[in-house]
């Protein structure tokens, strides 16, 4: 395993199964379920801490806000481009965009202003309401120097993204994984 003062190398399908495998049971209390999408060779290089905040508070968040039968929550990465010219010269060329939705019954237009305010702020200002998970998310995605993006409409769930730097060093640590293996989870 590589590391870079607090970053390491992470392979993200097992960092998600690592976090989703505890929740299965109460998740199946409420009749939900996951899915989970990513690549097999999706690694990045990251601060394994901040990325365990960003990912236990909004899949959290998205069990407690999803429907209460047939519910499921969604967990995806898919790779983007680097297309933020402001971002620093050495930043990779590469991104995962990591997406948790719900089925739940999204937000409000006007609460969304709100939330969206908390997460460009990295946590510093925002609703009080918004509680100490989202707050914690908006510091761990700024100090990640990742933002958080929220869609949502209500009736129609809500998804918020995050990116990480894509890296390719965990693949010779791996052998194979060609991109094409994804682990779907019912």
């Amino acid at each position: 395993e590589h590391e870079r003062g607090g970053f390491q190398q992470i392979k993200l399908l097992e960092f998600v199964v690592d976090i989703t495998s505890p929740l299965e049971e109460p998740a199946k209390q409420k009749n939900m379920q996951f899915a989970i999408d990513i690549p097999a060779d999706a690694w990045t290089l990251t601060d394994p801490s901040l990325l365990l905040i960003l990912l236990q508070d909004l899949i959290g968040n998205a069990i407690k806000h999803a429907h209460a039968t047939a519910a499921q929550v969604r967990i995806a990465a898919k790779r983007v481009p680097n297309d933020d010219r402001r971002r620093a010269i050495d930043a990779p060329n590469e991104f995962w965009e990591i997406s948790v939705a719900d089925d739940g019954p999204g937000i409000a237009e006007e609460k969304q202003a709100a939330i969206r305010t908390l997460m460009d702020t990295g946590g510093e200002s925002g609703p009080r309401d918004s509680g100490l998970g989202l707050v914690l998310v908006a510091h761990a995605a700024h100090l990640l120097e990742s933002r958080i993006r929220l869609e949502s409409a209500p009736g129609r769930g809500t998804t918020f993204r995050f990116t990480v730097p894509a890296s390719s060093e965990g693949h010779a640590n791996e052998g194979s994984a060609s991109g094409e293996s994804r682990l779907k989870c019912t």
